[in-house]
């Protein structure tokens, strides 16, 4: 077998040009530029720190035959990639967690029914509106089945609601009078 060997100072050099190509900062001048640190600060500074000091490496070991040194390129551009794979799976996690928002507004009832109620509890009129316009003290109706457009009591009647989303537990809940009912999609 024959191997050709490869001076690592190659690799090092070409570590090198490629963290100073690629390096990021964007981020962390705009940070102090407001008086502030965030994580693209640090970030800076511990990629800068490994950068610097083996460029002071690199530079001592050209121009000395005797010195010897370990650079840190390497733990530069590796920091460097681990915080764009950090960023990048918060993008992912963001899209996602926007989806699934999404689609838990599109479960709200569009509709709700609203009671007018006299003194004695007798109905006067009920109206169909949008769920979005119910406000506080308003009395609405609920149908045996239909989904709970806002938290709320029970004023009148008795039916059962399902609060697994909230309580974890499979079976309906009888509500009666009194009791306290949670907005569920």
């Amino acid at each position: 077998m024959y191997l050709l060997s490869i001076d690592k100072g190659l690799h090092n050099h070409f570590t090198m040009a490629i963290i100073t190509i690629i390096r990021f900062y964007a981020g962390s001048y705009h940070a102090l530029r407001r008086k502030s640190a965030n994580m693209d600060v640090l970030v800076a500074l511990g990629t800068n720190a490994a950068y610097f000091y083996s460029l002071y490496i690199v530079i001592k070991a050209l121009t000395s035959d005797t010195f010897q040194g370990q650079d840190f390129f390497e733990t530069s551009s590796m920091l460097i990639s681990f915080i764009l794979l950090g960023k990048y799976l918060e993008i992912v996690a963001k899209g996602k967690t926007s989806d699934a928002l999404g689609k838990l507004t599109q479960l709200v009832p569009d509709k709700a029914y609203l009671v007018e109620i006299d003194t004695d509890a007798n109905i006067i009129s009920e109206t169909e509106i949008d769920t979005q316009l119910i406000q506080k003290n308003d009395i609405i109706k609920i149908v045996p089945g239909a989904k709970i457009p806002v938290d709320g009591i029970v004023i009148k009647g008795q039916s059962y609601a399902n609060e697994s989303m909230i309580t974890g537990e499979a079976i309906p809940i009888a509500k009666s009078p009194g009791d306290k009912v949670i907005y569920m999609l």
